[in-house]
């Protein structure tokens, strides 16, 4: 069984650098775990005798991290990290998605032309959509694009 990978949010990473949520010692500890390509189980096995999963679910609750995808593509894969990319967006952009899915399915085949449109349609989201979903949709393909 594969569990999905956790991501910090902009929230969870102000956090790390600032303590400006004031997240108790165990919610950062393990806040300080998530590393953008480790599953839950991972984590899990990492932080032994903690209660990870319950703390995970509290950490999203708050927006510090979101779950991503179930298993990352392989490293250079840029047509299934394109794939997921555009899974994420439709999955979290609903109705609002046909735009950037387009820009993402217009993207080169290339880590730099990915790259480039992703951050554009971050920016996008940001702009005219929603800023909270713009955050949590650059927490989920941070992990993708960092295997490129």
């Amino acid at each position: 069984m594969s569990f999905p990978i956790v991501c910090r949010t902009e929230k969870g990473d102000e956090e790390l650098r600032s303590r400006r949520h004031g997240l108790g010692r165990d919610l950062r500890f393990v806040l300080i775990l998530v590393d953008g390509h480790s599953p839950v189980d991972e984590l899990a096995q990492k932080a032994d005798g903690w209660d990870v999963k319950s703390s995970l679910r509290e950490l999203a609750r708050q927006g510090f991290v979101t779950l991503g995808d179930e298993s990352p593509p392989e490293a250079g894969d840029v047509p299934a990290i394109k794939g997921r990319l555009i899974r994420i967006a439709e999955e979290l952009l609903g109705d609002n998605a046909p735009a950037i899915v387009e820009k993402l399915r217009a993207a080169p085949d290339t880590a730099e032309g990915l790259k480039s449109a992703a951050e554009h349609c971050r920016r996008m989201v940001r702009l005219l959509i929603d800023e909270s979903l713009a955050e949590q949709m650059e927490a989920r393909c941070r992990a993708l694009l960092m295997t490129l």
